[in-house]
């Protein structure tokens, strides 16, 4: 498994502008997800991830909000690292209430819109205000997503997407000098094995090794500056 790159930010941001205050987004799709159960929390996790482009084969449907974070085997952790409350909060990490949330005992779910710092976080959250329900007729009911800030006390933790990890371009940087400095480095290397071989020869006498050594750190330095890294 391989997660797409995503600028989450971006991301997030494009998901609050295309659902907060809305039942429908712009393609006409409505928040309730399963069209079950009236709007729930769920139903806005389920958008989330979808959107995001994760399969949906294999991706667990989860009975409540706890159950989230409570299915360690669950396929979506390939996809997240979950993380603990103690931790700072990112734009983008979804954010998960325990069971003694609110006394419901289902916990809560929804996105972090940012982490405030005193104890709270900023989220986007549907059934944010608990109306969420179906009738015996299976009419739907509940009110749009809204932006709301809540306390951090109960929470599990957050659901922080893995970006891929992108391995860095290696720089062959003896590609990226010149043809003179390259001679000069050639030229101080030769100097070095024919002072090594000169003290092999006369048993490295003291006053040549110490002569032989300044001369090179001198040459180690030169070398050094024509292969360093290109400042940025």
């Amino acid at each position: 498994m391989v997660n797409k790159a995503v600028d989450i930010n971006r991301f997030t941001n494009d998901f609050v502008t295309e659902w907060n205050g809305r039942k429908l987004n712009i393609n006409g799709a409505h928040v309730n997800f399963d069209g079950r159960y009236g709007i729930q929390c769920m139903d806005l996790w389920n958008y989330w991830w979808t959107e995001l482009g994760l399969p949906v084969a294999g991706f667990p449907r989860h009975v409540d909000a706890a159950a989230v974070w409570e299915d360690f085997n669950g396929k979506h952790y390939e996809y997240f690292d979950g993380i603990l409350p103690s931790q700072p909060a990112r734009k983008g990490d979804v954010f998960i209430y325990n069971r003694q949330a609110w006394g419901t005992g289902y916990g809560h779910i929804g996105i972090v819109i940012s982490d405030n710092g005193n104890g709270t976080i900023t989220v986007l959250e549907t059934n944010g205000l608990g109306d969420g329900y179906e009738d015996d007729w299976m009419n739907q009911y509940g009110s749009a997503p809204r932006i709301h800030t809540w306390s951090k006390e109960n929470l599990y933790g957050y659901l922080r997407y893995i970006q891929p990890v992108t391995k860095k371009k290696e720089v062959d940087f003896l590609a990226t000098i010149s043809q003179e400095q390259l001679n000069k480095l050639l030229s101080d290397v030769a100097f070095v094995k024919s002072e090594l071989e000169a003290i092999n020869v006369s048993g490295g006498k003291t006053v040549r090794f110490r002569d032989f050594f300044a001369q090179g750190v001198r040459a180690a330095q030169r070398a050094a500056a024509i292969l360093e890294p290109p400042k940025k």
